[in-house]
């Protein structure tokens, strides 16, 4: 733009400018190993990410996921929530799975170093986390919401889950073939 004659003065950077850096960052293996320390989560295990976007919940009927997660033994399921999401949401939503042992939920916990540490993520709803997700280079999953109008499913760069009763299935699929072209 400068070389065209713009005026430097008018030259405003945009959007998620350090994006590179923390994927530089935050998918280094010290840094992965600090997230799942933090996390309380061995290297033995994988993580299955879901980046909740903000929206009303009501409680998860998780059933279907929980029994693919517990017949694997090596998931833990990390809902790291939307920042302006209230605790009484948060609760609600988890109300059915909030004595699952490998189920750990997070409101405050870096974004970025969790997506780093992740094998997985999904996006519930829009989420401008399902972008960072595909630049760190990790495998997505979205799960629509009824009000959404932006898919990342839609434009072939995430696989579409229905919900809990599908993204076993998916992941699985996932880790055995890897993701789709």
């Amino acid at each position: 733009l400068l070389r065209a004659g713009c005026s430097d003065d008018k030259v405003y950077p945009l959007g998620n400018t350090h994006i590179w850096h923390a994927r530089e960052r935050f998918t280094a293996p010290p840094a992965q190993l600090a997230a799942r320390g933090k996390l309380g989560i061995g290297a033995d295990k994988k993580i299955v990410a879901f980046m909740m976007s903000h929206s009303q919940y009501h409680p998860f009927d998780a059933r279907v996921y929980l029994r693919w997660a517990k017949a694997r033994g090596d998931v833990v399921t990390v809902f790291k929530w939307h920042p302006v999401t209230g605790k009484e949401t948060v609760d609600r939503a988890l109300e059915n799975i909030k004595n699952e042992p490998s189920v750990i939920s997070v409101h405050d916990f870096d974004t970025y170093a969790l997506i780093g540490a992740s094998d997985v993520c999904v996006t519930v709803g829009n989420s401008t986390t399902g972008l960072e997700a595909l630049v760190f280079g990790k495998p997505l999953i979205e799960v629509r919401l009824p009000d959404q109008e932006y898919s990342y499913s839609q434009l072939g760069v995430a696989e579409l889950a229905h919900g809990f009763e599908d993204i076993g299935e998916k992941i699985e699929t996932l880790f055995a073939h890897g993701l789709a072209p």
